[in-house]
């Protein structure tokens, strides 16, 4: 592996705007990569504008990249992100319309992620594609919604534990017919209420009666920043080798638009 950066929280990488939101092209802080899966990282020259859309691509492109940690690591594969730079989001609805990524092992997704905790956060997608590069598990496809928030009463975790709605959830097979055509996904945040659409058909709801402690954290960190990124299921990473097979592989997450409408009369926090 050949390596031909070197990356850390100090290096600037440029700030774009897009739909009349400005974005940075890493995550919190500037920070370019995640120890969990460090042989990935936000790598700016895999944001692509295109026309009026963004394509965030996964390419081969190693780079040396030290973390907050101070550790360095030897990570192999750029993929593009985009991180609001505004971290005031908050209650009112979210639309973002997409093409997939098809490859082996890719995974898009699109969330909310609190911005000065975690948890809170909303995940309105997650996609994992499978080793033929598609989304498919009959009768399910894996594209799923979820929400991660501190469990503050002792019988609500074990109802977590057992309940299968708590965590990712796929959707309906007909709700996305082809995933690689342009699809709309739509978060519809309310003080009492979380709704998560794709196709105008809503696939998730979660409620304050239902998961009181979400709301518990929602409440004292509403401000959100919005994230849209793709990247490679961590499970496979370490033998990862479609580049090695196809070096002109290139998995395109093509963002076509982005919208927000703040929910009028709700002050944030």
């Amino acid at each position: 592996m050949k390596t031909e950066r070197h990356i850390d929280w100090g290096t600037e990488y440029p700030v774009i705007n897009w739909k009349g939101y400005d974005w940075q092209l890493d995550a919190e802080g500037h920070r370019k990569i995640h120890p969990y899966h460090p042989n990935e990282y936000y790598d700016d020259t895999a944001v692509r504008r295109n026309s009026g859309c963004i394509d965030l691509i996964i390419k081969d492109n190693p780079a040396e990249v030290s973390h907050w940690n101070g550790k360095t690591y030897e990570s192999r594969f750029g993929r593009g992100m985009l991180y609001s730079v505004q971290g005031t989001f908050s209650y009112g609805t979210y639309v973002l319309k997409c093409k997939f990524p098809k490859g082996k092992y890719v995974e898009p997704a699109f969330w909310l992620s609190s911005d000065d905790s975690w948890p809170p956060e909303i995940d309105i997608f997650e996609g994992y594609a499978g080793w033929l590069g598609g989304y498919n598990q009959i009768p399910k496809r894996r594209i799923e919604s979820n929400c991660h928030f501190h469990v503050y009463d002792d019988e609500l975790m074990e109802a977590v534990k057992e309940h299968e709605d708590c965590g990712g959830k796929g959707c309906s097979w007909g709700t996305i017919k082809d995933p690689f055509a342009v699809n709309e996904y739509k978060l519809v945040w309310t003080p009492d209420r979380i709704d998560i659409y794709y196709n105008n058909k809503r696939v998730r709801s979660f409620t304050e009666w239902e998961w009181p402690d979400l709301y518990v954290d929602l409440e004292e960190h509403p401000k959100m920043h919005v994230i849209i990124n793709t990247g490679l299921r961590k499970e496979y990473l370490d033998n990862y080798k479609v580049f090695d097979n196809n070096p002109a592989f290139c998995p395109k997450f093509q963002l076509v638009d982005f919208t927000y409408e703040p929910l009028k009369s709700t002050p944030l926090k």
